[in-house]
């Protein structure tokens, strides 16, 4: 199981591990974030988002996690990314507008 439960939170795959990001869990918003690693078959912390977060979107680009919009108190433009070399999160531009229960999807053409 992972560390925190949690639901809203949103998930990708970076470098073969699974990658579990913020969500609700009844009464708290969490920036936490959790690795799955499927050769140990078991889940470890990572550095926490800069802002809580859920109902989030997530993509992976070139390595990189980012995690788009979601809610906290209210719908959220910011956005930030994860390397997972680093361990580390930073903020890169917000969208034009406030986001929630958002999808995303990366394409690769050519």
């Amino acid at each position: 199981p992972m560390g925190s439960k949690r639901y809203g939170m949103a998930a990708a795959v970076v470098g073969g591990l699974l990658y579990a990001l913020g969500g609700y869990d009844g009464s708290s918003v969490w920036s936490s974030c959790e690795v799955y690693d499927p050769a140990s078959e078991g889940w470890r912390a990572v550095a926490p988002m800069g802002s809580k977060r859920s109902d989030m979107a997530a993509a992976v680009v070139g390595g990189l996690l980012y995690a788009l919009g979601g809610q906290d108190d209210s719908g959220k433009s910011s956005c930030e990314v994860y390397d997972p070399a680093s361990n580390s999160w930073r903020a890169i531009a917000p969208m034009g507008s406030k986001r929630q229960y958002l999808a995303a999807a990366v394409v690769s053409i050519g």
